[in-house]
């Protein structure tokens, strides 16, 4: 980069904005991909929670099997929210070699895992986390009274949950799936840490060159700041047009 001293802030930031493409690249493809496969898990967990929760036997050892199913889940959760995820990326990244086969006994089938692997692993499980929290709490607040009526029109258990129970639950969640993608942008931050060429990493690094401590910063925050306020307005309205009833409650 050449001397940008004399130059004003506006200048300063329009010379810099270039740099910041592949960093912006690299945290949308993460937040995008880890939600769509994070949300593709949480799918999952709820389909298997919701079957060990409701199925019924007289079986002990079935019972058992269901109970411990639940309790994995449960734990995953619990796992996932409760360690940082600067501490996950790093423990993810500096303990691949522990885990990732590429330099064990299957070099040939499996690639070389980079700092974008370590990311995408990371934010999936994570939002795979918050996602199947939010599907189970809306699962909770289906109207009762729907879910007799299913019953009294002899629809059995698996296809009130199939056909009055899920829709419902995933179409209150949606708002909630594009706050998860906010929270995926703004975690990318953390990845820095392992190397990650994000905005974070290129605005430290632009700092370094030019010796500016402030226009790469400033520039940082309004592009998280336009990002982020794009799909915030997007959640409300998302959220006013699929339950008119409840009065918005995001911001992100």
């Amino acid at each position: 980069m050449r001397n940008i001293k004399n130059l004003g802030l506006w200048q300063k930031m329009c010379y810099n904005f270039p740099s910041y493409k592949k960093g912006l690249y690299n945290t949308l493809l993460i937040s995008i991909d880890g939600l769509l496969i994070g949300f593709l898990l949480a799918l999952f967990l709820v389909g298997t929670k919701t079957k060990v929760t409701n199925t019924r036997t007289n079986n002990t050892f079935v019972k058992a099997c269901y109970k411990m199913i639940s309790k994995c889940v449960d734990t995953y959760i619990w796992l996932l929210k409760g360690v940082p995820i600067a501490a996950q990326a790093m423990l993810v990244w500096f303990s691949n070699s522990l885990w990732w086969p590429s330099k064990g006994l299957m070099p040939d089938l499996f690639p070389q895992i980079n700092q974008i692997h370590a990311a995408l692993f990371v934010i999936t499980l994570n939002a795979g986390a918050s996602l199947t929290m939010i599907l189970m709490q809306n699962i909770k607040f289906v109207d009762k009274g729907q879910i007799e009526a299913a019953f009294s029109l002899g629809m059995t258990q698996r296809q009130t949950f199939y056909n009055i129970i899920f829709p419902q639950a995933l179409k209150k969640s949606v708002p909630f799936v594009i706050t998860q993608f906010i929270t995926n942008i703004k975690d990318c931050t953390f990845f820095a840490f392992i190397g990650l060429v994000e905005m974070g990493w290129i605005a430290n690094r632009n700092m370094g060159i030019t010796a500016d401590v402030i226009t790469p910063f400033v520039l940082l925050s309004i592009i998280y700041l336009v990002l982020i306020q794009c799909n915030n307005t997007l959640a409300k309205y998302l959220e006013k047009k699929l339950n008119p009833s409840f009065r918005p409650v995001i911001s992100v």
